[in-house]
């Protein structure tokens, strides 16, 4: 409800007043004015009387309103500040009112952002408040009243500085021209700004690396000679490099989309499924030597290489395979199949003849032997000095052959598979002995050879068979004499190997072997300088040695050093105590 105004109800009195006293000092007369039609009334005189109402009210009332209306705009000015003000406080951003750069006005959130109180920004310059390098750009934009926004690298009270954003604007302040602006501190979004542009740069750096990186190796595979497929988990061909378009004749345009059942025989899609998708599902990779068919219907034998292909995320998104013509050496293998098949007949036809003629000659060779060795004890016969001395060489003439024959027996045995061995547990020590004191007794007379004997612990045992073991160290010891100088040593040791095996070396102190004659040792028939050298013996000794030994599970050796001698081993599993 309006208030009352008394003094807009005095001034009407004061008008009534006026206008009756007015009315009375006239005469009644006066006021009639006669209508044409001759109607009388008083016009002049109401008329009058309102005129001069009017007027008074109007000077007595305006002042009033005059003051109602300064005071309520007052009023209205105080608000708008109050809520300026407010505003001001409660806005994310900082303002300032400046005059020619002169800092008039700021907002408590402009002070608390540079690190001073409101009170202490009036009178400053605004250019004070930003880095030097900034200061020509700001006045710039001030000079020519810019109203976009633009950053700039502030300074606070203490020195420190950050970055800001500010947009200005023209307005009047108390009768200025003014430049009001409005701040913000954007320097944790500027380093974020700066986080994603290096992301974002790295990202494209990676990109770019990727990409040459993908059309690198596209140029490389497209260069290899042989065929490098890729397809889907549905079997679709997604690449096809150059060498599977001259493996198989069809252009890129040719096999891409088409199914890689394309590339084999019909005949052969159940061998792809069992023989090549199986496995490779399994395993994740897989190789396999597969017939497959050309775009002319040419049949050939190709080897493959085949792998899983993965996505980011670990699942499987296809597979690639790499596929090579082999049909050349296919051919090369069959022939060498059937040579190999063809030299191992004729190796089981010669084994099993010199089989049979060995022991064809064995009976024979008895008969000499037996016949021979009861002429030589017969102490009473006529023969003669010579013809004894005859009977000897007969009989070392016919043991040196019987030893050939049974070494040739020996070979075809283990050539033909035949060969039987009784694997037991035997004591080092006690055979190595057994075997010395065999050979000594035959053959280290004959050049003054001593034998040193260091294999003598009674706690060593190995597995083998013991006809065999006897035999490979006869051959070694027998080999050492004979090789040996006049007067020299012959020396047998044992040693346990890191692989649980046990190590027999026989060394003599020889003219040793050239290093280039070493490996055809262990070859059959092989007698190194046979030609020039009066010692006897078959070159079937070692072979068969190297032979026995690996049908038990060892290996045997040779080192040998020219002037000084050599040193043959040979190792057998160690058995358990």
């Amino acid at each position: 409800m309006k208030r009352i105004r008394w003094a807009h109800i005095f001034a009407g009195l004061i008008t009534a007043v006026i206008v009756f006293a007015f009315i009375a000092a006239v005469p009644a007369e006066d006021w009639l004015v006669a209508w044409r039609h001759g109607t009388m009334f008083w016009v002049l005189g109401g008329f009058l009387a309102a005129v001069l109402g009017w007027l008074i009210y109007f000077l007595l009332g305006r002042p009033e309103q005059l003051r109602i209306a300064i005071k309520q705009a007052k009023e209205e000015l105080r608000e708008r500040e109050g809520l300026f003000h407010k505003l001001s406080e409660a806005a994310f951003e900082g303002f300032v009112i400046a005059e020619k750069g002169n800092i008039l006005e700021v907002s408590p959130e402009f002070a608390r952002l540079f690190g001073y109180e409101p009170s202490e920004m009036i009178g400053m310059n605004a250019t004070e408040l930003v880095v030097p390098d900034c200061r020509d750009v700001v006045m710039k934009k001030i000079a020519q009243n810019n109203e976009q926004s633009y950053e700039a690298d502030a300074v606070r009270k203490d020195g420190s500085t950050f970055t800001l954003e500010a947009q200005g604007t023209i307005a009047f302040y108390y009768g200025k021209t003014v430049r009001i602006t409005a701040v913000r501190d954007i320097t944790e979004r500027k380093l974020v700004e700066k986080e994603l542009t290096e992301h974002r740069e790295n990202l494209e750096e990676q990109v770019t690396w990727r990409t040459d990186q993908v059309k690198e190796q596209a140029r490389i595979i497209d260069q290899i000679h042989d065929s490098v497929i890729s397809t889907d988990l549905g079997g679709s061909i997604v690449s096809w490099n150059k060498g599977a378009e001259r493996l198989f004749g069809y252009t890129v345009k040719e096999a891409l989309g088409r199914p890689i059942t394309l590339i084999y025989s019909p005949d052969k899609l159940q061998f792809r499924r069992d023989r090549i998708i199986a496995p490779l599902m399994e395993k994740g990779g897989h190789e396999v030597e597969v017939c497959l068919r050309r775009k002319n219907g040419e049949d050939f034998f190709a080897h493959m290489s085949l792998s899983l292909l993965y996505d980011e995320a670990g699942n499987t998104k296809g597979m690639i395979g790499y596929a090579m013509d082999i049909t050349d050496r296919k051919k090369t293998e069959i022939a060498l199949e059937a040579a190999k098949e063809e030299a191992e007949r004729a190796n089981r036809a010669k084994s099993e003849f010199l089989s049979n003629m060995s022991h064809e000659l064995r009976t024979p060779m008895n008969a000499i032997l037996g016949f021979g060795q009861l002429l030589e004890m017969e102490k009473e016969s006529s023969l003669t000095p010579v013809q004894t001395e005859y009977i000897q060489e007969i009989l070392k003439a016919g043991y040196h052959l019987l030893d050939l024959i049974n070494d040739v027996l020996d070979l075809s045995k283990i050539e033909s598979g035949h060969l039987e061995l009784k694997v037991e547990t035997l004591n080092v020590s006690q055979l190595v002995a057994e075997c010395i004191a065999q050979i000594v007794s035959t053959l280290a007379h004959t050049g003054q050879i001593s034998v040193d004997n260091r294999a003598v612990d009674p706690a060593l045992y190995l597995h083998a068979d013991q006809t065999r073991f006897r035999q490979i160290l006869i051959n070694l010891l027998s080999n050492a004499v004979k090789y040996n100088r006049e007067g020299g040593t012959v020396t047998v040791d044992n040693t346990v190997g890191p692989e649980g095996r046990v190590r027999i070396s026989v060394t003599d102190t020889g003219k040793g072997i050239a290093k280039e004659q070493l490996e055809k040792l262990f070859h059959p028939f092989e007698r190194l300088e046979a030609k020039n050298s009066l010692i006897e013996g078959s070159g079937i000794g070692l072979s068969v040695a190297k032979r026995l030994v690996d049908a038990m599970g060892g290996a045997i050796g040779v080192e040998s050093t020219l002037g000084k001698g050599s040193t043959f081993w040979f190792e057998l599993p160690m058995a358990p105590v």
